[in-house]
């Protein structure tokens, strides 16, 4: 749960008080991508089950609305409330947190979640690079569940460490990722085709006795997983 700040204010709470327009009605209660004529709609319309399944959107994403002030804290060090009070104080900081407030509300998957918050929290911790962490935001958020699986396996120690023709890259044959996760395994070429374009993954050819193609993360990719949990740390 959210923790209560000594004034007794949760920080979803604070959120309100601290920034107005969206950013404040999301962190309030991540509820403002529901029609505001929902709750009157529904009952009339679509009778007592309708209701319940809107109660059920506005629980989940409240419990996102936990995560992602929870591992806001926890990378930072810091509270919410100043968290918060660092974008009351910086309009570039309100709208990163704006923008990432938007993607907790549509994700229900925890490690992108983390990542949010840590985008955020980097972005207090160094202004300079908003626009950077907007252009990461905006790339995680064009990811679904299987990219993210992807990406975070890329993200491991590979196979092929520092082979003659990839020195320095973290290398993953198309064979490995696909017995590693069967799930993605039919869906390699369309997984790896999005991953390219956005910059976050290249294609390798390896080369061996029988020539290979494998993937690994580019920089760029790199900045989008555990790099950020780093710098959110300040490590």
């Amino acid at each position: 749960m959210i923790r209560m700040t000594k004034h007794g204010e949760s920080g979803k709470e604070i959120a309100a008080t601290s920034i107005g327009g969206l950013a404040a009605s999301i962190a309030t209660g991540l509820a403002a991508g529901l029609p505001a004529v929902w709750p009157v709609l529904v009952p009339v319309l679509l009778g007592a089950a309708a209701v319940e399944v809107s109660k059920r959107i506005m629980d989940d994403r409240s419990a996102r609305a936990d995560k992602f002030v929870a591992s806001a804290e926890s990378s930072s060090g810091s509270s919410f409330e100043d968290l918060l009070l660092a974008a009351a104080a910086d309009h570039r900081l309100r709208g990163l947190l704006t923008n990432t407030l938007r993607a907790v509300v549509e994700t229900p998957n925890e490690w992108l979640i983390d990542r949010l918050a840590e985008i955020y929290v980097h972005g207090v911790n160094d202004t300079d690079r908003i626009d950077e962490l907007l252009l990461i935001l905006n790339s995680l958020n064009q990811l679904g569940p299987l990219h993210i699986r992807l990406i975070r396996l890329l993200a491991q120690e590979g196979p092929y460490l520092g082979a003659t023709n990839v020195s320095g890259l973290n290398v993953w044959p198309v064979d490995h990722i696909e017995s590693r996760d069967r799930e993605i395994a039919p869906m390699l070429d369309v997984l790896t085709g999005r991953l390219e374009m956005l910059g976050m993954v290249r294609r390798i050819e390896l080369r061996s006795i029988t020539p290979k193609i494998g993937f690994g993360l580019t920089a760029f990719g790199h900045a989008c997983t555990d790099d950020l949990r780093r710098r959110a740390r300040g490590m």
